[in-house]
């Protein structure tokens, strides 16, 4: 009687365990996965040239232009709709104009600053003085010398002039806009051609100083680079992470289970 009472009760607990591993895998499998990994700013200008063309900020010293320029440009944060709450930015690219630049350019910048922070002002919006426009969570995102090369002949081209920051920014959409803020503290040493831009955009402008990066104030307009923005390279994405820490778990509750269960006919045995 013993025997059987146990083995009556053993296997509903042992179904128990399976039906949990099973709940437990399903909502590991169900839980919302990450955000994208790369958004382009215009979204719509992700696989469509933009209207317009640039070559600032990477234009001092070129075009009777001073040798050094910043440049301030806003993205607006419906443009990060894909992200999630939180996009961790860790590499910024660029992409040569489809019209302007058929083969391959590349420039060297011996000194180069780059910050990111969220901001109140949006797009058409900026100040003429940089310093309104920064937000209170600014970070030097990247500092020192950079090298950017790409090629150009495709329609659009791809994102290659690529900027792999040093210090990854995390960006909270629901806070604000996205300022990029970009200091070229000495001109290039080639030359690289006009990059794609978009023009009276309703989602990205800037406001830029030609001459010199140590400037105050510069003059806003409605062009703006079209961008892309990438998490950092190497960095599970969440939802990786999720399913592995779950299959921990749950391989953990199943041997604690098998343990329980090995334990408890034991016992009915004697």
């Amino acid at each position: 009687m013993n025997t059987t009472a146990t083995s009556y009760c053993g296997r509903p607990s042992r179904g128990r365990a399976q039906a949990l591993l099973i709940i437990g895998l399903f909502a590991c499998v169900m839980a919302p996965r990450s955000q994208a990994s790369s958004i382009v700013a215009p979204n719509a200008n992700q696989n469509v040239d933009g209207d317009a063309n640039n070559v600032a900020p990477f234009s001092a010293g070129l075009f009777g232009t001073g040798p050094s320029e910043r440049y301030q440009q806003v993205y607006a944060a419906s443009q990060f709709a894909a992200a999630g709450s939180t996009f961790d930015i860790g590499a910024i690219a660029f992409r040569l104009d489809a019209n302007d630049a058929p083969g391959f350019e590349s420039d060297t910048y011996p000194s180069i600053q780059i910050d990111l922070s969220t901001t109140a002002f949006g797009p058409n919006q900026l100040s003429s003085t940089f310093s309104n426009n920064i937000g209170a969570d600014d970070r030097v995102a990247y500092n020192g010398s950079l090298t950017l090369s790409g090629a150009g002949g495709q329609n659009p081209n791809p994102f290659n002039l690529i900027v792999n920051l040093q210090t990854p920014f995390l960006y909270t959409p629901s806070q604000g806009n996205l300022l990029l803020d970009i200091r070229v503290n000495q001109a290039g040493t080639g030359f690289l051609a006009a990059l794609d831009a978009t023009n009276g955009s309703d989602f990205t402008s800037r406001v830029r100083s030609f001459n010199d990066v140590n400037a105050l104030t510069g003059t806003a307009d409605t062009l703006g680079l079209v961008t892309q923005f990438s998490t950092p390279q190497g960095t599970p994405e969440p939802s990786a992470l999720l399913l592995c820490a779950c299959g921990m778990a749950l391989l953990g509750l199943h041997r604690l289970s098998r343990r329980a269960l090995r334990s408890r006919d034991s016992d009915g045995a004697f």
